[in-house]
């Protein structure tokens, strides 16, 4: 596919983005935007947290249309590459980044540089445009999970501990939240870098969501750190996918993170975690701790995409 088209279909995708954004939003809306606290006790009920165990069981997240656009779908993992880059990357890099020639990668990071997505350095290498902070703008407003999460995941720093939220990209983990001290909300949205799935809570369970040929494709070359071989990794995956929450132990067992997922139309869409958590922290107090807040997130979420009525 020519650069224009490859341009003309990532404009597309930013357009359908644009239109769906563009719906009333309900009143909660308001009050996550809101300072005010809210009180517990007048706290909407939320169905997830009431369903049954056949309605909560996960769907395996698998890509179920046989034929996709791979040119769109290569331009959107280009972008998500140079999104997810600390510095100005060249063709070359994006080439190896990617497993593709550089000519081909030199022809989707110009495309993107077309639909505004991307543009070029003096010294000919690429960064993100204005286009794509339009975009990850309206992206957060769209999905509604941060916006639904923060007023969920403040009280939890009652744990003493490192309350984050991720999402699963690949083999790592991309933290949209991830609190290290007592500082403003503002100021632990998105400040670490992606972080590899084997070592986190958040990527363990929702990996372990994902198919077995999803699995195998993504860790073809072996590389399962800290688990000794794939068959082991995924053993431990399907016993953290039945009890529905995962653990990880730190530090010579002296601590530990666990997690659980939230889930958007019946699959899991994103994961919450606790971490540094003493070991002999009830652990009765802070699964449920957990499980509550990920069923507001996933409530809120639900409230936030549904239009006002009148």
């Amino acid at each position: 596919m020519r650069p224009h088209r490859v341009a003309l279909c990532v404009t597309a995708v930013c357009r359908i983005l644009h239109l769906r954004n563009s719906a009333p939003r309900c009143k909660y809306y308001a009050f996550a935007h809101s300072t005010t606290p809210r009180p517990p006790s007048v706290r909407p009920p939320c169905p997830a947290a009431t369903r049954t165990a056949e309605e909560a069981a996960p769907v395996p997240m698998t890509a179920p249309f046989s034929q996709p656009n791979q040119s769109v779908l290569a331009a959107i993992e280009c972008l998500q590459w140079l999104a997810g880059s600390q510095v100005p990357i060249s063709n070359i890099e994006m080439a190896r980044q990617m497993g593709v020639d550089r000519n081909r990668a030199n022809r989707l990071l110009k495309s993107l540089v077309m639909a505004g997505m991307a543009q070029q350095t003096p010294d000919r290498k690429f960064v993100v445009g204005n286009g794509f902070h339009a975009l990850a703008a309206q992206s957060l407003r769209g999905s509604g999970l941060l916006v639904a999460a923060l007023p969920v995941l403040e009280p939890l720093r009652r744990f003493k501990a490192i309350a984050a939220l991720g999402v699963l990209w690949h083999r790592e983990v991309v933290y949209l939240y991830h609190n290290w001290s007592t500082a403003p909300a503002w100021q632990n949205v998105a400040t670490i870098p992606a972080h590899p799935a084997m070592s986190s809570s958040i990527g363990m369970i929702l990996m372990s969501h994902q198919s077995e040929e999803v699995i195998d494709r993504l860790y073809e070359d072996g590389s399962v750190q800290p688990f000794p071989s794939l068959a082991a990794m995924k053993a431990e995956l399907a016993r953290f996918r039945t009890r529905g929450y995962s653990r990880m132990m730190h530090q010579h067992d002296e601590f530990f993170s666990e997690a659980v997922p939230i889930h958007q139309n019946g699959s899991p869409v994103a994961g919450i975690a606790l971490s540094n958590v003493p070991a002999t922290f009830p652990e009765a107090e802070r699964l449920e701790a957990l499980r509550n807040a990920a069923s507001e997130i996933e409530c809120a979420m639900n409230k936030l995409r549904k239009p006002a009525r009148g």
